[in-house]
């Protein structure tokens, strides 16, 4: 089945915070549990945290108690599934490319 169709109808997303799958997560608003392990997940992991939408559970604290803790927290706490159904919005709504390209025509 299909990423996307899962995740629309799901209240929590756990990932290893790789950017494609944040991305995903954000366009469908649903708080995440974010587990990185190497490239740019702990980046992108810190990033998704500092906006508010996830919760990230380091590796090295990884368990059973840790995984618990976090997915309660990002299911629970109000402030994280309001922030990721805004960020959600803004990415429907914006137009990034169309915002670039008119920085670029403007540019030249």
């Amino acid at each position: 089945m299909p990423h996307d169709r899962v995740r629309e109808h799901s209240r929590l997303f756990i990932t290893h915070a790789g950017h494609g799958s944040v991305m995903r997560g954000l366009i469908h608003g649903v708080p995440m549990v974010l587990v990185p392990s190497s490239r740019d997940q702990p980046g992108v992991a810190r990033r998704a945290a500092e906006l508010g939408v996830g919760v990230v559970v380091d590796r090295r604290d990884l368990s059973g108690p840790s995984m618990r803790s976090a997915a309660e927290r990002a299911l629970f706490d109000t402030t994280i599934a309001e922030t990721a159904r805004r960020v959600s919005d803004r990415l429907h709504t914006e137009d990034p490319i169309g915002q670039v390209r008119r920085i670029l025509m403007n540019a030249i």
